[in-house]
């Protein structure tokens, strides 16, 4: 470092040395400088590295124990006395055996009857119709045109020429002086329980009622005052017959010559 420092200040000096030089008013024939003395470079100055600084080692710090914290034990807990769970009843068990269910039968399944069913038969008594019916004819204009005037539920009135559907008497089939027989078919046997049939009483007229309805061979003596006079009506008769046809013969009175009838209706099971 100190070599550096006089070769810095030989550097200084001859710049020191060239600015105070004057100017030449012409140019002059410049002599060669001369030479800078040299300066012997000043020797490095060595400095003893200092001994080290030996330091004591700080003896270690004693810290006096920290005494134990004395705590008062804490009283016992008294123990909890808690009441016993009733025992729970003992699980019932099914001790059934488990039966798979059967395998299906392997049998052919039989084939439906080809007979007809039977209609079923109903407790409670209704109406039925007959399929047909044959009647004794009746006399004058008192006819049977249709061969249903009998059962198509049209009735004729208290007056018996009276016009109920545009002709004259036409709901009355009459007999006069003779008895008649009426003859009904039905689709198939049945419990019949009543008969009811319709007629005209006009004693002015000379129409009464039979002297006898006989059904089935069953007789149902009348007393001629089932009808008032001057009305129409039906009486009805009870039966206990079970039969798929039944057969009405009127007996006619023998002190009039008439006996009129506009509706004949069954009551079965």
């Amino acid at each position: 470092m100190q070599k550096n420092l006089g070769f810095i200040g030989v550097m200084l000096l001859t710049a020191s040395m060239l600015a105070c030089a004057p100017a030449p008013s012409q140019p002059a024939t410049l002599e060669p400088a001369k030479p800078v003395a040299t300066t012997e470079p000043v020797a490095p100055t060595t400095t003893e590295p200092a001994p080290p600084v030996l330091t004591a080692p700080t003896p270690p710090a004693h810290s006096e124990p920290t005494p134990p914290v004395m705590t008062e034990p804490s009283p016992p807990t008294p123990p909890t006395t808690t009441e016993p769970a009733p025992p729970m009843p003992p699980a019932s068990t099914d001790t059934t055996p488990v039966v798979p269910p059967a395998p299906p039968a392997t049998t052919e399944p039989t084939p439906p009857a080809t007979t007809e069913p039977t209609p079923p038969t109903s407790s409670i008594p209704v109406n039925v119709l007959p399929v047909s019916y044959t009647a004794t004819a009746g006399d004058k204009t008192y006819l049977d045109d249709t061969g249903k005037q009998l059962t198509d539920t049209v009735l004729g009135g208290d007056l018996f020429n009276a016009k109920m559907t545009g002709v004259a008497a036409y709901e009355w089939v009459g007999w006069a002086n003779k008895d008649a027989s009426l003859s009904f078919e039905f689709n198939q046997e049945r419990k019949f329980s009543k008969v009811r049939i319709g007629f005209n009483h006009n004693e002015t007229a000379g129409i009464l009622l039979p002297k006898n309805v006989i059904i089935n061979d069953q007789v149902f003596p009348l007393k001629g005052n089932e009808v008032p006079n001057l009305k129409r009506g039906f009486v009805t008769l009870d039966l206990n017959v079970t039969a798929s046809n039944l057969t009405i013969k009127l007996e006619r009175n023998p002190s009039r010559q008439w006996m009129m009838v506009d509706e004949v209706r069954f009551e079965a099971r």
